[in-house]
This record gives structure tokens, C-alpha cells and sequence, in this order.
């Protein structure tokens, strides 16, 4: 027997405004929207089932709550408030047209575009993240961040520096040492390959080009001056660039510090630097030059040299661990190098405005205070734009070239 037939009735229509106060459980349901919940939604009109609301004027405006929240009921929007929050349950439908369907009630207020630049300003920026008067721009916290970071990096290396002093002089020793191992001369050749080279070029350019000094001096003392830095940049150069593939023994060592190989390599380049200084101070009193007071200006000029030997040092022998080419094309580059700076040629030579870009080659500096201190005795800050220039590129490689290192030490010991 067949179950009688139930007619249907549509739910009762609930009091205008009403639908958007009830329970939670009840408007959101299993899939979290009001139809799910079987409860009454104001876009259902009686075409699909559901009678319409019986009244026809506007409802009283009538503030309910929300028992959503428990013990944190909050005031849902009426007309009486159309900036309040939007109606809590989760409806699968916004509140902007639920506010629209429902008669009595206002669209939820939008949001204000933001104010357009002023006039000639453009700010690229949006509204919200403007700079506020009185705070830092992003542009000056990266250049102080990036400034912080250069002295602790430097700090930190001056401190591991000062930890291993006898083991980098040591290593210096034995670098010096193992150059001349197995020669007849032995130590004899550092003073050999300098001299040479002095006798080659004052031949070549005093006989052959019949070349003077531009100052007046004879060449082979203008030459000499700007020479002997010269040669200590280039021998520290090619050696610590394979530092590290060469004392590959001691970078697989966890404990050794491998920052510190380019450092010794340069003080090993010391010892023929000071053989190269002594030649110079006989050629310079063959000619009847005696240096003056000025003459300690060489400890600030060696110190300079040695600390933008060292940043270029740094930087390229951490990259010669991963490309070979590195230590192959560092004779070509120097070659180009050496013509490019006053050694031979001198700054009054150029125009003004070529002698500003001569500024920029950090070796010029170093040539005029070496110079400076030897045969012409005047101060080395002179010209100050060199010595600017000087410090900004030096510091800069030292505190790209010490972050490359250290950022590609933990590589080393897989590669060499």
C-alpha cells in the first residue's frame, strides 16, 4: 500500500530583514552557503517555490546581532547603518547584492581610489606605501644596511687576519721560498728580473723613441718611480688568483681559514717589491736626486697598493676555482693595463677632461704617490679627486671581493 501523498508546503516566509540574522549553522550548512542550508534567500521568488515577502514598505530599521562569534556578537549592516561590517555567515553570494536585493537596505559603501600624484611629482609608488614625513627612505636604510654590513665583513677578516698571523707569515715564507726552489741563483733572480726590465725599457724608449720626461726629469727616474708599483700590482696578481688551486691541501681542511691564501700570496710579492725599491733609490741618487721629507708617504702608498691588490685578489681567486680562464687572461689585462696608466706617459699629456677620467684607473693614484713621495716631494692627497676616486673603488673590492670568497668557500673543496 502506497504512502499518502503529503502536500507541499513552502516554508514560512520570515519577517523582513530577518533572513540575515539567523544562526550561523543554519545559514552556512555543510557547503557553507544559505541555499545549502535550506534556509530563505532573497534572490528566491515565488516563480521558483517561495512566496515573497508580504509587506511592501520598507521595514523600521531595526539593529540585530549575530550570535556568530559566541560571546562576540557584532552589529550586522541595516539601513540605519550602511557602513557596517558585512553580514557574517560565509554566504557563497556577496554582501554588496544581498543589500541590493533586499528592500530597505543600501549597497555596502566602496572603497575611495586613492588621491592621484601631485602635479610634476610622480610618486611610482602606491598611496599606502608613500614615505611618511620623518621616516628614512627604502633608498638610504639599503645603503646603510649595505654599508654596516661592509664594516662587519671587514672586521670580521681584519679579526681572522690577526687570529692567523703566524700561519699566513708562514705560508708566506715558504711561497717565497718555493718560487726559487731548484734555481742556482736562488734569491739572486729578485733582483735580476727587475733590473732587467728597468735596463729594457730605458734602452728601448731613451735610445730608440728618444723619449724625455714631461717634467724634465730624465726617464729613466720617471720611469723607475711609476715602475715600481707597478710590478708589485702585477706579481700579486698572477699569484693570488691560483692561490687557492694551488694549496687545494689546505682548503679541504675544514679549520684553515682560505681567506686568508690571497693575503699571503701578496706578502710574499713584498720581499721583491723592497728589492725593487732599493734599485730605485741607486737609480735615483745616480742621477743626483736624494729624496726629502715626504719620503714617508711610501708606507701609505704600499698600504693602498696592498689593500686594492688584496680586494682584486680576493674576487678573482674565488673565481678562477670555477672558470680556469680567469688566471689566463690576467697577463692580457695587465698588458692593456699598463699602458693605460701614467708610467710612462704623463697626466699633463691629457685635456681636462680626459685627465678627470684618468682619475678612475685606481693605479693612477697609486703611480702619483709613489712619485709624490720620491721625486717630487709634495703631499699624496693632492689632487683630492684621486684620492676619492682611489678609496670608493678600493673599499668597493674589498667588500665585494671578501663577500664573493666567502660565498663561495663552502664550493672549494668539491671543485679543486
Amino acid at each position: 500500500m502506497a504512502a499518502p501523498a503529503v502536500p507541499y508546503r513552502p516554508p514560512a516566509t520570515p519577517a523582513d530583514g530577518a533572513h540575515l540574522y539567523l544562526p550561523a549553522a543554519q545559514r552556512l550548512g555543510d557547503t557553507g552557503s544559505c541555499r545549502a542550508a535550506g534556509g530563505w534567500h532573497p534572490d528566491r521568488t515565488p516563480a521558483s517555490g517561495y512566496p515573497s515577502s508580504a509587506s511592501s514598505s520598507p521595514p523600521a530599521p531595526r539593529p540585530r546581532t549575530c550570535p556568530i562569534g559566541l560571546d562576540r556578537p557584532r552589529i550586522l549592516a541595516t539601513a540605519a547603518s550602511p557602513s557596517a561590517q558585512r553580514p557574517c555567515g560565509r554566504c557563497d553570494r556577496p554582501a554588496d547584492s544581498v543589500h541590493r536585493a533586499e528592500p530597505g537596505l543600501s549597497a555596502l559603501p566602496t572603497a575611495r581610489p586613492p588621491p592621484p600624484p601631485p602635479a610634476g611629482r610622480p610618486c611610482r609608488r602606491p598611496a599606502g606605501e608613500r614615505q611618511q614625513r620623518g621616516q628614512p627612505s627604502r633608498s638610504c636604510l639599503i645603503w646603510s644596511l649595505t654599508i654596516t654590513a661592509g664594516f662587519a665583513g671587514m672586521f670580521s677578516y681584519s679579526r681572522t687576519i690577526l687570529h692567523s698571523r703566524r700561519v699566513i707569515l708562514a705560508l708566506a715564507r715558504q711561497a717565497l721560498l718555493s718560487r726559487f726552489a731548484g734555481t742556482g741563483a736562488g734569491m739572486l733572480w729578485t733582483v735580476f728580473q727587475p733590473l732587467a726590465m728597468v735596463a729594457a725599457y730605458w734602452l728601448v724608449f731613451t735610445y730608440g723613441f728618444r723619449v724625455t720626461a714631461p717634467d724634465g726629469q730624465p726617464f729613466a727616474v720617471y720611469f723607475v718611480t711609476g715602475l715600481l708599483p707597478w710590478t708589485f700590482l702585477s706579481e700579486a696578481l698572477a699569484a693570488a688568483t691560483g692561490t687557492v688551486t694551488r694549496n687545494s691541501f689546505l682548503v679541504r681542511k675544514i679549520q684553515f681559514p682560505s681567506e686568508v691564501l690571497p693575503l699571503v700570496e701578496i706578502l710574499g710579492a713584498s720581499f721583491p717589491h723592497v728589492i725593487f725599491f732599493v734599485l730605485t733609490l741607486l737609480v735615483l741618487l745616480g742621477h743626483g736626486i736624494l729624496p726629502g721629507i715626504w719620503i714617508w708617504q711610501l708606507l701609505y702608498a704600499y698600504f693602498a697598493l696592498a689593500a686594492f691588490a688584496l680586494g682584486l685578489g680576493l674576487a678573482l681567486s674565488a673565481f678562477n676555482v670555477f672558470h680556469r680562464d680567469v688566471a689566463q687572461s690576467i697577463t692580457p689585462v695587465l698588458n692593456v693595463w699598463f699602458w693605460l696608466t701614467p708610467i710612462v706617459w704623463s697626466l699633463d699629456m691629457l685635456p681636462p677632461t680626459w685627465r678627470s677620467l684618468a682619475a678612475l684607473n685606481p693605479m693612477t693614484h697609486i703611480v702619483e704617490a709613489y712619485r709624490a713621495a720620491l721625486l717630487y716631494g709634495h703631499p699624496v692627497w693632492q689632487p683630492t679627486l684621486h684620492v676619492i676616486a682611489f678609496w670608493l673603488i678600493t673599499l668597493t673590492l674589498l667588500f665585494c671581493g671578501y663577500r664573493s670568497f666567502m660565498r663561495l668557500k663552502s664550493e672549494f673543496a668539491d671543485v679543486v
